[in-house]
């Protein structure tokens, strides 16, 4: 009797990893999937000494992106992205005779290992890292137009970032997240003014 009780227990055990087992299967995620969103872009002028200590600065500007990838289970995911990060600009007005301007309007294609924490059913935290193609174009001139300075910088340089997700549908996934998306010189100097680049967006990705 202790017998059949121990094996009909063994068996229903049994039974129930397997359900569990075939459910976490049946669960997990994976497919191509396309995505955009928008968001707040900070841009700022470091190791200047023109606009940033002299000058009044236009930091921040309205950012978007697309983006598609590829999810191969529900922790892993590669993805790649173009992005509009907006513009900077910059100006001396009322500190100088001859006011200077300057404007520099930032994209780039990034590609990212995405890592994912699903948090239940619905909810699920991410992070990413990869590399980005940021180009910068800029254009430097004075009131009298006696001078004028174009520049044209694409860098390549480390893409970070985090974020948090939320599942309406199983195809259809919110996103809110923030990249930094690095550095970018605007002269052949190294040590000359760079323009950092961050964004916070919202948006939403469909897998298929």
């Amino acid at each position: 009797m202790k017998k059949s009780i121990r094996s009909m227990l063994v068996g229903v055990c049994s039974m129930g990893m397997l359900s569990v087992a075939t459910s976490a299967l049946a669960q997990e995620r994976s497919g191509f999937y396309v995505g955009t969103g928008i968001g707040y872009s900070v841009n700022l002028l470091e190791n200047d000494n023109v606009y940033s200590k002299n000058g009044t600065e236009k930091r921040t500007d309205t950012g978007f992106k697309f983006y598609g990838g590829y999810q191969f289970n529900n922790n892993w995911a590669i993805e790649g992205q173009y992005l509009n990060i907006g513009t900077y600009a910059g100006d001396t007005k009322n500190r100088t005779p001859n006011n200077m301007h300057i404007t520099a309007k930032a994209s780039g294609f990034s590609v990212a290992a995405v890592g994912m924490l699903p948090l239940g059913q619905s909810f699920a935290l991410f992070g990413k890292a990869g590399a980005i193609l940021k180009t910068v174009d800029a254009s430097e001139y004075n009131d009298l137009k006696t001078l004028r300075r174009e520049v044209k910088s694409t860098k390549t340089s480390a893409l970070l970032g985090a974020g948090v997700e939320f599942k309406v549908t199983p195809q259809l996934v919110l996103r809110a997240e923030y990249e930094y998306l690095g550095k970018t010189p605007l002269s052949t100097n190294d040590n000359g003014p760079q323009l950092r680049n961050d964004m916070v967006s919202v948006g939403a990705r469909y897998t298929f």
